[in-house]
């Protein structure tokens, strides 16, 4: 694939911060009901998408500024094949959505801030 293909790149960095608020305001907005309603993403509520976010972040933290990443990312697969990669992440997303739904959704909007 050619990434000139596409055109120039374009740097989005500027929009993140107001993209960023625009989805706390809503997430600020929400009652216990709606952080339970379905989303477009299959078995994942609300709240699920917004610990996902959270996830992330935390993982770019992590990998960034400490230089850390998950032992266990490629445990058993094969993530120089796309199909490993894909179920490595996959799985991955899959731990994290369980073990965070310990997060109040306060605490989630708070962290995500």
């Amino acid at each position: 694939m050619d990434p000139d293909a596409y055109g120039p790149a374009i740097d989005v960095r500027p929009l993140i911060p107001g993209e960023r608020a625009a989805l706390l305001d809503v997430l600020r907005d929400l009652d216990a009901a709606d952080w339970g309603r379905d989303t477009a993403c299959a078995g994942w509520p609300v709240a699920d998408l917004a610990r996902h976010l959270l996830g992330g972040d935390l993982g770019v933290l992590s990998g960034r500024r400490d230089g850390h990443h998950d032992p266990a990312f490629a445990d058993g697969l094969d993530i120089a094949t796309f199909a490993g990669l894909v179920a490595a992440i996959d799985r991955q997303n899959d731990r994290w959505a369980v073990a965070a739904r310990r997060l109040s959704p306060r605490l989630t909007t708070d962290l995500l801030a």
